[in-house]
């Protein structure tokens, strides 16, 4: 925590508008610099011998000018001043061509944000992670420390999932994730399914690993469970991949009745489904994931 007690007499404003003035202009001098923990509100109150009040007042104001950020339960720290600071952005610096990528087809992409409060949200969202680089650049704890385990399982729960802390594995990505678990449930050789036209990076994991991958037939529903059926009969698959709500690359999303059906199929054969529920949240009254269904 920040050692600062402001000199209220730098300012010629009511007190609480000192408090936000000495935070602007130690930022400028450097005496705070972005990262920094403020008091708390009741210390600092009582170490400049003013009212509780005057103080919330105060912090409130510099976070209005953008100074301060506060969240509850870990404190108030400072996130700079101005647009260009409090979000450590130039705004107006030109982009750099060398990250524009080619146009892809091959899967469905989001479309790029152009709405400047969207933006203005997300270099805000960068900056807030900015607070705790230096953390962030030291080696994570395996799979996740306790407070991304909370994070995820609170996430999780919106699409009806409570899965314990023992159940929730943090990986870098969606990719290494997949890797990780196809790894384990095939060796080289053995079948894996998934959709007919599936996500194109399915495939190249797929290929690295030496799996064969094989495509289920679809409908306009998904994956059609008899020959799901079909396929368990024939080949003894090791597990099966979907990507049931806004299918990449076709966008399709299975309905809940299918389902139920293509999960009752799974439990009779004994395969592993696993779901990339990536798009899950996109939609306001998305079906629920396979993984939250009952056996029946």
């Amino acid at each position: 925590m920040k050692s600062w007690l402001p000199d209220l007499a730098r300012s010629n404003g009511p007190r609480y508008m000192a408090i936000a003035d000495v935070i602007e202009m130690d930022l400028r001098s450097g005496h705070l610099v972005v990262g920094d923990r403020l008091p708390p509100q009741r210390d600092l109150a009582q170490r400049l011998n003013i009212d509780f009040t005057t103080v919330a007042r105060g912090y409130v104001e510099a976070q209005k000018r953008g100074l301060v950020s506060t969240h509850v339960g870990r404190g108030t720290f400072v996130t700079g001043g101005g647009d260009r600071e409090r979000r450590g952005f130039v705004s107006d610096a030109a982009p750099d061509p060398r990250r524009n990528a080619a146009i892809d087809f091959s899967m469905n992409m989001p479309p790029e944000p152009d709405d400047p409060d969207l933006l203005a949200r997300m270099r805000e969202g960068l900056s807030a992670v900015a607070t705790n680089l230096v953390s962030l650049l030291r080696y994570q704890g395996f799979g996740g420390a306790g407070m991304d385990k909370d994070a995820a399982a609170a996430w999780l729960s919106r699409r009806g999932l409570v899965p314990s802390q023992e159940r929730i594995f943090v990986t870098p990505g969606a990719h290494p994730a997949l890797l990780a678990i196809f790894g384990m449930l095939a060796k080289p050789g053995e079948t894996v399914l998934s959709e007919n036209i599936t996500y194109p990076g399915m495939r190249s994991i797929a290929a690295q690993l030496r799996l064969n991958l094989v495509g289920l037939p679809m409908d306009g529903e998904g994956i059609i469970p008899a020959a799901f059926a079909a396929i368990c009969e024939e080949k003894k698959p090791k597990a099966l991949y979907l990507n049931p709500t806004l299918q990449n690359p076709t966008t399709l999303t299975i309905p809940e009745r299918r389902r139920e059906e293509i999960c009752a199929v799974a439990r009779k054969y004994h395969v592993p489904v696993v779901e990339d529920d990536a798009y899950g949240f996109i939609p306001l009254h998305s079906p629920p994931p396979l993984a939250a269904m009952r056996p029946t």
